[in-house]
């Protein structure tokens, strides 16, 4: 229940600074993770408060796979989940009418879940089975360049390093569009 309320207050970011801050941006784009060595999907805002300076919450969902094994007359199944919530800052150092680059940092928020499961083979009812998460608060350093090439949308490419339970490079690209 946790994490929906995390999810809400996320969205209810999004939709206040919709309103207040001249130019907004929104951006889906893919992700890898180092650590878990698994792929994901990132979609975030992008909102200027000064020229230099722009606000960018995100939220990355990792793709896991769910793996199972069996072992005598047993068999086990594990299924693992991360997400992450991220708020950041962009100071952006160079910005070219072709190039800009930037620098972020921020406060990441990482939840990790794990779904065992294992069944008899034999007559296929449920031994054991317990579905285990937590989350935790970190920070986030990088940086990042968009690569302006079309009226209304921008591909960038993003690299930063999560300092909380997931302890990774985090390695993105993806489009912003333009709203305002």
């Amino acid at each position: 229940m946790k994490a929906y309320n995390y999810i809400i207050a996320f969205l209810l970011v999004l939709l206040t600074c919709n309103v207040s801050f001249a130019q907004v941006k929104v951006y889906p784009g893919l992700v890898f993770g180092s650590e878990i060595e698994r792929p994901g999907i990132v979609l975030g805002g992008e909102f200027f408060v000064s020229e230099k300076v722009s606000i960018a919450p995100d939220f990355i969902y990792y793709f896991i796979d769910k793996e199972s094994q069996v072992f005598s007359s047993s068999k086990i199944e594990v299924k693992t989940k991360l997400w992450e919530l991220n708020g950041n800052m962009h100071y952006y150092f160079v910005n070219k009418s072709n190039i800009s680059f930037y620098g972020l940092g921020g406060l990441n928020y990482s939840h990790a879940g794990v779904k065992y499961k294992e069944t008899d083979t034999d007559t296929g009812q449920t031994e054991t089975e317990f579905d285990v998460s937590d989350g935790e608060v970190g920070i986030n350093l990088g940086a990042g360049a968009n690569f302006p090439v079309g009226r209304n949308f921008t591909p960038f490419a993003e690299i930063k390093y999560v300092a909380a339970s997931t302890d990774q490079l985090v390695v993105g690209a993806g489009l912003k569009f333009d709203i305002q």
